[in-house]
């Protein structure tokens, strides 16, 4: 392979995974300011992403979120199980959790969730909503 080859092999490589930065990042930008409480976390539990409805009713800011855990948030992290039903189920595999918010307070909520798949990644997307308003 020449060096004039490969140079636009990775330039070529470069602009794709811009522009999958932009679509990703503009996704999130519609996430962010949505008025769903939304969290995105991997396998592990990590929070990598919530949305500025769910900062307000937690009481974390985004940047206190996105350094936390599932279990640290609510009552536990996601199981294996629960993960493999989150997979299997064709709309939204639901399941119940305590928010803990910052002052303390812990508030039953029901989440809403589903898988996102980016490359090797697997991620949950959850939407929470407040038991008391169901």
């Amino acid at each position: 392979m020449t060096i004039q080859l490969k140079d636009e092999l990775e330039l070529s490589t470069q602009a794709v995974n811009f522009k999958k930065e932009i679509e990703i990042s503009a996704i999130l930008q519609l996430f962010q300011f949505s008025n769903l409480n939304l969290i995105i976390s991997n396998r592990e539990g990590d929070i990598i992403f919530g949305s500025n409805a769910f900062s307000n009713c937690s009481g974390y800011s985004i940047k206190e979120v996105t350094r936390k855990n599932l279990a640290q948030v609510f009552n536990q992290n996601f199981t294996e199980s629960e993960i493999i039903e989150i997979e299997k189920d064709p709309e939204c595999f639901s399941t119940f959790r305590i928010l803990k918010t910052k002052s303390g307070k812990e508030l039953q909520i029901n989440t809403y969730n589903c898988i996102l798949r980016d490359f090797l990644n697997v991620y949950i997307v959850s939407i929470l909503i407040p038991a008391t308003a169901m």
